[in-house]
């Protein structure tokens, strides 16, 4: 089963407004999948994902481009390093 399967069968069985959002992590550049493009401003994680959920958007974010400190803090389990001097923050 692909992807698209897999997603209409989750949006039927469970009678979801918006399509399933995976997430995965990179730590060099060659982790993001080719193609894929770069979120072009800063924004929120919920936002994020509310793009991706109703919009069919895919795309990556670095974490300069991460606006909330609350939604890097969930994404990392509790450590997020400043972009801005590289100093873990939590």
């Amino acid at each position: 089963m692909d992807f698209a399967e897999s997603s209409e069968l989750l949006k039927a069985s469970l009678k979801l407004k918006g399509a399933p959002v995976a997430l995965g992590f990179a730590t060099t550049k060659d982790d993001i999948p080719s193609g894929m493009s770069k979120i072009d401003k800063r924004i929120r994680h919920c936002k994020m994902v509310s793009l991706a959920r109703n919009e069919g958007r895919n795309f990556y974010a670095t974490a300069d481009k991460h606006e909330c400190n609350g939604g890097s803090f969930a994404l990392t389990q509790g450590s997020y390093t400043s972009p801005e001097d590289g100093q873990v923050l939590f």
